[in-house]
This record gives C-alpha cells, structure tokens and sequence, in this order.
C-alpha cells in the first residue's frame, strides 16, 4: 500500500512540472525549470524505485522500471521538445537515450531497496536464531 502513495506522489510532482512549464513559466524561468526537472524527477524516480525494490514483486519492479524510463522521456517531450516543435513547425522525437536515463536511475534504487530488504529479513532471521 505505502509503494501506491509513492506512485501517486510521483505522478503528482511529474504533472505540476508539466502544468508549472506550460502555465507558470515565464521567458526567463526557462533556465530555473530545467534546473528544478533534472533534480527533483530523478530524486522522485529514486524514491519511488526504493520503496518498489523494498516490497514489491519482480513484475511490478520491472513495470517501475518501464514507467520510469517512459516518464523521464515524456517530460522533456512534452515541455522543451514541444515548444519547439509548436515555435519552429518541425516535429521533435522523443530521445530513447533519456528513457534510458531514467530506467538506469530506477534499476539503481531498485537494487538499492532489494538489497536493504534482504538485509534486514537477515538480520530478522539471525535474531530469531538465538
């Protein structure tokens, strides 16, 4: 239940990034908002992936996997690669290269949550032992 929450708080700052550049931005926030998308998604990404590696199924890991690629994707292509497509009448392609990005970032804390779940389920087990 608690890995949901994450989702959804993931979901939420992923959409008020997209409505803050399509709404809120300014000509001179351009350099802010790039700024606040490389930080806080990758943050976001690492939290959520943690909290999957920790509890969930293989499945639903590798979903998370998928979903994170796909959305570090979007948000670029939607924002940045968008306006320019709209300014200049030329279509800009999603870059799988940032998909990429992003799995590798969601594998990472995955791996990280696995780990951290297999020590403490040892340790259980060790004190259980004595």
């Amino acid at each position: 239940m608690k890995t949901k929450k994450y989702v959804f708080a993931y979901l939420i700052v992923w959409a008020v990034l997209l409505a803050y550049f399509w709404i809120g931005i300014r000509e001179d926030d351009a350099l802010f908002f790039s700024m606040l998308m490389i930080t806080v998604l990758p943050i976001m990404t690492a939290l959520m992936s943690y909290n999957v590696g920790k509890r969930d199924t293989t499945l639903i890991r590798l979903a998370t996997v998928v979903f994170s690629g796909v959305m570090f994707m979007l948000l670029p292509y939607l924002t940045f690669d968008l306006l320019n497509s709209l300014t200049f009448h030329h279509v800009n392609y999603p870059e799988p290269l940032v998909a990429l990005m992003g799995a590798v970032v969601s594998t990472i804390f995955i791996a990280a949550g696995m780990l951290r779940n297999r020590k403490l389920n040892s340790n259980k087990i060790n004190k259980n032992k004595k």
